[in-house]
């Protein structure tokens, strides 16, 4: 069986190789982390329409841009409707989003 490698380089890692880095339209970090659109659509505010099945999420604490995709929509910290852990003045901070 062949290991695959993902973009990073530790096979350990878990990610596909390639193909799946894309710059968040709002700072410009690169994303490889991809999140599927049924998630994406459960954390957003109600009324805000997820089209689409895959998103990457900007990692970049100090940046706005939670949920982007190809087409450069972009969901913000507060169309979401719990705070991102990671992202700066997160308050309150959650383990789990599944029982936020």
């Amino acid at each position: 069986m062949t290991q695959k490698t993902c973009a990073c380089g530790d096979p350990a890692c878990g990610k596909p190789k390639g193909g799946h880095s894309f710059p968040c339209p709002v700072c410009g970090e690169a994303s490889v982390d991809i999140v599927p659109g049924d998630t994406v659509r459960k954390l957003l505010k109600p009324g805000l329409p997820a089209a689409g099945d895959k998103y990457f999420i900007c990692s970049n604490p100090a940046c706005e841009a939670v949920y982007f995709n190809r087409e450069k929509l972009v969901y913000k910290q507060a169309d979401v409707s719990v705070p991102v852990f990671f992202k700066t003045g997160a308050e309150p901070v959650y383990a789990c989003y599944c029982a936020a």
